[in-house]
């Protein structure tokens, strides 16, 4: 009976920190430590975790202006909560995706490491140049 509960328990934990990135941590592609492995800085996208509350306008809805400016407001002070725990030279800012809660540039590997237990951090992803023939 009691080795069930316990079976049960860990279950339960298991399971809640597979849905809630909060208890694991950002998703860190495999691609950033890899390249990390070959150079000093890599190009990364630092994607952040939704605005809470946040329910994406539809189409005709008569207050949009107003609910994309409240969360790229709240982004953009989210991005620069992130921004400012990451020491100068483990970081240089690319772009900010205010509106979407994101922001890319180059990161070293320690920087990286401080991302990656911010709770305010989704996901790190590699960065990878696009071009359009």
């Amino acid at each position: 009976m009691k080795s069930t509960i316990v079976i049960m328990l860990l279950l339960i934990v298991i399971f809640t920190a597979g849905c809630n990135s909060k208890i694991i941590g950002p998703s860190v592609d495999p691609e950033v430590y890899k390249n990390l492995g070959k150079a000093s800085t890599v190009m990364v996208i630092v994607m952040l975790d939704r605005q809470p509350g946040f329910v994406q306008p539809k189409e005709g809805d008569p207050n949009v202006n107003k609910i994309l400016k409240d969360a790229e407001d709240y982004y953009t002070q989210e991005i620069n909560k992130v921004l400012e725990t990451l020491p100068k030279g483990e970081f240089t800012l690319g772009y900010r995706f205010n509106s979407i809660g994101g922001f890319s540039g180059t990161i070293t590997k320690r920087g990286v490491e401080i991302l990656s237990k911010n709770s305010n951090v989704q996901r790190i992803d590699i960065g990878r140049e696009s071009r359009i023939n």
